[in-house]
């Protein structure tokens, strides 16, 4: 019985070691693989650090809406013109400078004169300057205004010729012959009212006066206005009538000018002489060339005839 256990024994015992036998790596084995192990290790990338994603929401109808983007319009650019003279930006050293400002006044007040009013004037219109201003010389100018046929209209005046009307004058019959004269001013010289002759003020009530109170190119001028006129009328004006009423007027002017007050005192003066017609108009000329300097001064004279329907001036 003891023969027959003994192969039995055998088989178990090789059946219990074989797995240590061959399963087990073998010690001299070991050295040959770390080597590979090390090289396997140095041949594998880097670790990734792994990212956890945030959970993303449902799709829900608002968030759908938000997240689309919004459509882009295509707009084709407009063409752009090939630079020229003028529409080419000028460099800075050839920009145009403004004008200077003295220049600016005369751009803005140049109108067409004579301005439109009641009676068409034909002459001399638009000739006070600085040229007579700044002189001391006298100067005559001629014109001529046609009342036309229908009568005197007050409501076709200026502003300034329907104050004359309004306000009158210190007596006679001149009223119609100042508010023609002041028309013929505004409407050529671009004259504003200041004063009619009830308004100036004078250091001596009795001293002379003058008919009215007007403002040319910012300057106060005074203006005193007469009647080249007698009856009849249809005879001749003769010249030494017209020299009797120069004299007269021209000596007054000066003593009118030092009475003014302060307040209302002018450069310079005017004489309006208002002719019956051109004969008359002729011979006031005629006159005022055989004065002296001295008596002319430096007063301007401006001799207007009326045409028309103008027996209510005289």
């Amino acid at each position: 019985m003891h023969r027959k256990i003994q192969p039995f024994l055998f088989v178990l015992f090789f059946a219990l070691c074989f797995p240590f036998l061959y399963c087990s790596p073998s010690p001299t084995e070991e050295p040959a693989q770390e080597p590979r192990i090390e090289a396997s290790i140095e041949s594998l990338p880097e670790p990734i650090a792994e990212t956890t994603s945030e959970p993303k929401p449902e799709p829900t109808a608002e968030t759908s809406l938000e997240s689309q983007p919004e459509p882009t319009v295509e707009t084709t650019p407009e063409p752009q013109p090939e630079p020229t003279a003028e529409n080419s930006l000028p460099d800075a050293e050839h920009v145009l400078e403004p004008p200077a400002p003295e220049l600016i006044p005369e751009i803005i007040t140049e109108q067409i004169l004579p301005q439109p009013g009641f009676g068409q004037i034909t002459g001399a219109c638009g000739e006070l300057d600085d040229s007579e201003w700044n002189s001391s010389n006298s100067f005559l100018f001629r014109n001529t205004i046609d009342l036309g046929t229908t009568g005197f209209d007050e409501t076709k005046l200026t502003a300034g010729g329907q104050k004359l009307w309004k306000d009158g004058n210190l007596g006679g019959s001149s009223v119609h012959s100042e508010i023609f004269a002041y028309e013929v001013l505004q409407r050529c010289e671009l004259a504003k009212l200041l004063k009619s002759e009830r308004e100036i003020q004078y250091t001596s009530s009795s001293g002379k006066k003058t008919d009215i109170l007007v403002e040319i190119d910012t300057r106060k001028i005074g203006v005193s206005v007469t009647r080249a006129f007698h009856y009849p009328p249809t005879t001749p004006y003769t010249v030494q009538e017209a020299t009797d009423l120069l004299k007269k007027k021209l000596s007054d002017i000066p003593l009118s000018a030092s009475n003014a007050a302060p307040q209302d005192a002018w450069v310079r003066s005017i004489l309006s002489v208002i002719a019956y017609d051109k004969q008359y108009a002729d011979t006031v000329e005629q006159a005022y060339k055989q004065l002296d300097a001295q008596t002319k001064a430096n007063i301007i004279l401006i001799v207007t005839v009326t045409d028309g329907k103008d027996d209510y001036v005289y």
